[in-house]
């Protein structure tokens, strides 16, 4: 028998299980038996690959508890489209991303997280087998010679990178001159734009003056976002349309962007009385984001903007509170001095504080070279 008959008879019996026991039984033990008969299939499963410490249901499997909980099968089928291919995925996901995705309403979202939640076992890692895996991560180079070597090589895929500082520190040209470098070797890049700032002739200078044609700019995919609302709407449609585009494309989505983030926030949600509904919908749409970091295997960027603060010794604080402070892989302050810009680590989970000169020039952002004393 080949493999595509053996799949198939494997869920004709399931499927028989399934109808005999909700038909013969009461349905409290026939619930029992259905789920009884899931979870055996499972734990054998997982005792088949526990050598490799791997514990993968595919989101396929999840159609008899689907059935149970009177959920359309349709819906397995639009999150394996939307690229949610084990229940791992799908536990990723929160109520209002689900809602969202599969155009449902809240209480077939919530059933979708309980059968998901029943099925789902975690996977822990020794500190050696982490290990491994942190050194197989991708990184994308950074404009600055010395960041690439203090993050050994680059920004890590999966995480979110924060850029704070006062207006003219340089945030958004980072950002043009990430895009740039990574349209250079290929790859698509996402950027989403809050304060009217992109512009096109900036890119294709940065460009022309690294030495590329400004074609490599037809890698980047642009879209303007004039409110918080609009804001979340599209990282919730980056799930889908990451995947449109990189089979549109053909090419990877290496790097997702956003100036600023905090922006139409500060537009939308004003005074004391709504800075609590603004946090939490910052927090949703940046949790939103990094799912998306790591679920695509990709950077997510955003350039953050700053409040006054006589605490400070600099004047000012990044704006987005502790919401932002917490969420962020890795941190960084800009800061003017003179003709020049200083981008400060400011915070890390693997490395100091620490400074690198550098300056804003028709190639984008370029490092300072110190003189030695």
């Amino acid at each position: 028998m080949n493999s595509k008959k053996l799949v198939g008879f494997r869920l004709m019996v399931r499927k028989i299980v399934v109808a005999i026991t909700t038909a013969v039984l009461p349905s409290t033990l026939a619930n029992f038996f259905v789920f009884s008969f899931i979870h055996i299939k499972l734990h054998i499963k997982s005792l088949k690959t526990f050598g490799n410490n791997k514990f993968i249901v595919k989101i396929e499997e999840l159609e008899p508890l689907f059935s149970k909980y009177m959920i359309s099968k349709k819906y397995l089928k639009i999150l394996k489209d939307k690229g949610i291919n084990t229940v791992e995925d799908l536990v990723f996901l929160n109520k209002e991303n689900l809602m969202y995705m599969l155009d449902t309403n809240e209480e077939i979202a919530n059933r979708i997280i309980q059968v998901a939640w029943r099925v789902y076992k975690p996977t822990f890692l020794t500190a050696e087998e982490l290990e491994k895996e942190e050194m197989s991560i991708k990184k994308i180079e950074t404009p600055l010679p010395t960041l690439n070597k203090l993050l050994n090589g680059g920004f890590e895929v999966g995480s979110l990178v924060e850029f704070f500082g006062s207006y003219a520190s340089g945030k958004t040209q980072f950002l043009f001159t990430q895009s740039v470098l990574e349209t250079a070797k290929g790859n698509l890049v996402i950027f989403v734009d809050t304060e009217g700032t992109f512009k096109f002739s900036r890119l294709k200078q940065i460009a022309e003056a690294r030495g590329y044609d400004s074609e490599i700019l037809k890698n980047l995919l642009v879209k303007k976002a004039s409110s918080s609302n609009e804001l979340i709407i599209i990282t919730h449609n980056l799930f889908s349309l990451i995947d449109k585009f990189e089979k549109t494309f053909g090419k990877k989505v290496s790097l997702v962007c956003l100036d600023s983030i905090i922006n139409p926030f500060r537009a939308d949600y004003i005074g004391i009385s709504e800075l609590a509904i603004r946090q939490q919908r910052l927090n949703f749409c940046l949790r939103t984001l990094l799912k998306i970091a790591q679920h695509k295997r990709l950077v997510v960027m955003f350039s953050n903007q700053v409040i006054g603060s006589p605490k400070s010794v600099v004047g000012f604080v990044p704006a987005g509170g502790h919401v932002l402070a917490h969420i962020s892989s890795i941190r960084f302050g800009l800061y003017k001095r003179g003709n020049y810009r200083i981008l400060r680590i400011e915070d890390s989970p693997s490395l100091p504080r620490y400074e690198i000169l550098f300056r804003i020039t028709d190639a984008g952002v370029e490092e300072v070279r110190r003189k030695r004393k």
